[in-house]
C-alpha cells in the first residue's frame, strides 16, 4: 500500500469514527444527604467529573439515593428526544410550596441544567415557581403532561417571563445559559411539589485520541515507505 492509500484510509477511519457514537444523556442530581430541614445535598457527573450540589430552603421531604416512589413517570412527559433522552431515578426534594426563597447551588457552573418538576400545584390550587434569573440567562418548558402518579394535563404548566405557574403541573425545564446556582420563590402553598436538577453528561472522547494515534501511526508509516 503506497503512501496515498494509507493516508486515504486513515482519513475514512477519522470521518466514520469521529461521528457521535453515543447520544449525550443527563446525568441527574444523586440527592446523598438531607442535612436539616431547610437544607440538602448531593452530587453531579458532567464529563465524567463529580461535583456537588447543595439546595436551601424549606423541605417538605426527600428521597435521597434512588430509593423511593419514582414520581417521572409517564416518560413521556419526563423525557423529550434527544434533548433529555433518560428521566430521573427516584431522587426527589419535595416542597410545600410557601413563600420561601429556595436555591440550588452547583460545585462548579454548569450549562444549560434541566429542571424535572412534579405535581406543580393542584387543580384548585395554583402554585408558582418565581425565578430569578441573570442578564443572559432564560427558561422554557422544554415538554409536559400528566403523570403516572397525580394526574395532571398537556397545560398544567404554563411560564410568563420567569415565573412557572402550575395546575397539577409536571414536565421538563430547560435553562439556557451558565448558572452558578438557580434561585427562586415558591408562592400558594399546597401539599407538596417536587423536583430535581441535571445537566448533560459527555464521556471523555476516548475513541477520537485512539483514533489520532492511529492516523499519525500510518502517516509516519507512510513517510518511512516512501
Amino acid at each position: 500500500m503506497n503512501q496515498k492509500d494509507l493516508l486515504g484510509c486513515a482519513f475514512l477511519l477519522a470521518t466514520v469514527v469521529s461521528g457521535p457514537a453515543f447520544a449525550d444523556t443527563i446525568s441527574w442530581t444523586t440527592w446523598t444527604t438531607r442535612l436539616t430541614s431547610t437544607s440538602a445535598s448531593g452530587t453531579l457527573v458532567s464529563d465524567t467529573t463529580p461535583f456537588s450540589v447543595d439546595y436551601a430552603g424549606e423541605i417538605a421531604f426527600t428521597q435521597r439515593n434512588g430509593i423511593g416512589t419514582n414520581f417521572y413517570q409517564p416518560l413521556t412527559t419526563f423525557t423529550h428526544s434527544p434533548t433529555v433522552p433518560n428521566a430521573p431515578n427516584s431522587d426527589i426534594i419535595a416542597i410545600d410550596g410557601t413563600a420561601t426563597t429556595h436555591t440550588i447551588m452547583f460545585g462548579e457552573p454548569v450549562v444549560n441544567p434541566i429542571m424535572e418538576i412534579v405535581s406543580l400545584g393542584n387543580q384548585n390550587v395554583r402554585t408558582q415557581y418565581q425565578f430569578s434569573l441573570l442578564s443572559g440567562q432564560s427558561m422554557s418548558i422544554l415538554n409536559q403532561g400528566p403523570s403516572k402518579a397525580f394526574g395532571g394535563c398537556a397545560t398544567c404548566l404554563s411560564l410568563s417571563g420567569t415565573t412557572l405557574t402550575g395546575h397539577e403541573g409536571d414536565g421538563i425545564i430547560q435553562f439556557t445559559g451558565t448558572f452558578t446556582s438557580l434561585t427562586w420563590t415558591g408562592a400558594d402553598p399546597e401539599f407538596w411539589n417536587g423536583f430535581t436538577v441535571g445537566v448533560t453528561a459527555v464521556p471523555e472522547p476516548a475513541p477520537l485520541l485512539l483514533v489520532g494515534t492511529g492516523v499519525a501511526g500510518l502517516a509516519l508509516i507512510a513517510r518511512k515507505r516512501a
